[in-house]
């Protein structure tokens, strides 16, 4: 049986949504907003580096755990220390609904949000 410490859940972090929004030029757009606060666990997994038009980035994947919620999807974004970060898996903890662990990607400015990248493959493949 799983036993979350809630003494562990010392960062404050922000589950944000996209939101369908009409902008000044009465043109559709999406915007980001906040869809709920949380206290969390952040612990950094692993880090990546690479080359993107001969410019060094860095990528880090880091494992949010709070307390269960089912109104998180992989389709939001989590905001903590000023960075965006896609969600990328979603884990209820041994199936008990006690808490979650929240797979998150830093996201570099100019990325598309990786559900993005990933409807594009997934419409070249089929």
């Amino acid at each position: 049986m799983y036993v979350l410490n809630a003494g562990r859940l010392k960062h404050k972090v922000e589950i944000m949504k996209y939101e369908d929004t009409v902008d000044e030029y009465n043109r559709n757009a999406q915007e980001l907003v906040t869809h709920a606060t949380i206290w969390a666990e952040i612990k950094p997994m692993r880090g990546f580096e690479f080359l993107d038009y001969y410019r060094e980035k860095n990528k880090v994947q880091t494992k949010i755990t709070c307390r269960y919620r089912d109104d998180i999807t992989e389709k939001m974004v989590v905001k903590f220390n000023g960075k965006l970060h896609e969600i990328t898996a979603i884990i209820d903890i041994e199936d008990q609904h006690t808490a979650l662990e929240i797979m998150v990607q830093e996201r570099v400015e100019e990325d598309k949000p990786i559900a993005a990248v990933q409807e594009e493959q997934e419409e070249t493949d089929g």
